[in-house]
């Protein structure tokens, strides 16, 4: 099997090879505007205020642990209970241990869930998650004003392979995934395409993509955007299978862009893009197998 070209360039992949921290996108020539300076600081200092207060609506990660523990330790002893096939008062009487265990881990599971939602409620009774949040939606009203995103944009994910490089060869930066699902705003400008998040705007013109191939290959990738479920009446068709926490997709497209880039999108999005974007395809969409994602 003839493996792709990988002398195009993901427009929206980022190389960590230099460091974790880098948000330079290796498409950002077709950055075309970005947020103030100002706006981007006020807004990533209140999404680390509003982690920080969820942190604090939170029981210390040892108790978390202690809770789930507790959990687990009720079922263990359950189970030895259960397999003994005594009444209570004659198990009670040959291993006492066991059921004081049992009393234990709940006693224990119920304070701690205690303790857990009055510091949540204390929380939320200062009032101040509501005024950061309002603070937030306040900035992010800003944020798109300042790139120009529509209100009616549609939203649809892209899939990036975020690298860094060892041996001359790009390797996955995230080895549980083959892909990362990322949101993006899509809209037209003229005879442009938008694709934006809430720091900067990516644009080229519509009429640069060319070929466009699917490619029929489990994909897993980490996030889940949507309002509906994978499972849902809407994106059943797609075959996304959740294992364990990771989506495995049945299919993604790939879009050349201009002469050096191509957008991948996953199957659910690709014709929302299509519609969103007003794009029509000159020819049928080509099918391929693809091999392993190194």
């Amino acid at each position: 099997m003839k493996k792709r070209d990988d002398s195009r360039i993901n427009i929206f992949s980022i190389d960590f090879t230099e460091s974790e921290q880098n948000t330079v996108l290796d498409g950002e020539a077709l950055v075309s505007r970005r947020v103030s300076p100002e706006t981007n600081q006020r807004a990533r200092s209140l999404r680390d205020h509003f982690e920080m207060m969820e942190k604090q609506a939170e029981l210390p990660l040892v108790l978390r642990v202690i809770r789930v523990g507790c959990l687990l330790g009720f079922f263990v002893i359950l189970l030895f209970i259960v397999q003994g096939h005594a009444s209570f008062a004659e198990g009670f009487e040959k291993t006492p241990l066991l059921y004081w265990g049992l009393l234990i881990t709940v006693a224990v599971w119920l304070l701690l869930g205690f303790l857990g939602g009055r510091k949540a409620a204390a929380v939320r009774k200062s009032g101040s998650p509501a005024e950061l949040e309002k603070e937030i939606a306040e900035v992010d009203a800003v944020i798109r004003s300042e790139l120009g995103i529509p209100d009616d944009a549609a939203e649809i994910d892209v899939l990036c392979g975020d690298y860094v490089v060892k041996d001359g060869k790009k390797r996955r930066f995230n080895r549980m995934y083959d892909l990362l699902n990322r949101s993006r705003f899509l809209f037209r400008e003229g005879e442009n395409l938008c694709l934006a998040d809430m720091e900067k705007v990516v644009s080229f013109p519509a009429d640069a993509i060319g070929a466009v191939t699917k490619i029929n290959k489990k994909t897993a990738v980490p996030s889940w955007h949507k309002a509906s479920p994978p499972t849902s009446e809407t994106y059943r068709p797609y075959q996304i299978q959740e294992i364990t926490g990771v989506l495995n997709l049945s299919a993604y497209y790939r879009m050349e862009v201009g002469d050096e880039y191509e957008l991948l999108i996953p199957n659910y999005d690709f014709k929302n893009m299509l519609d969103a974007a007003e794009l029509k395809m000159r020819a049928r969409v080509p099918e391929k197998d693809e091999p392993d994602h190194e």
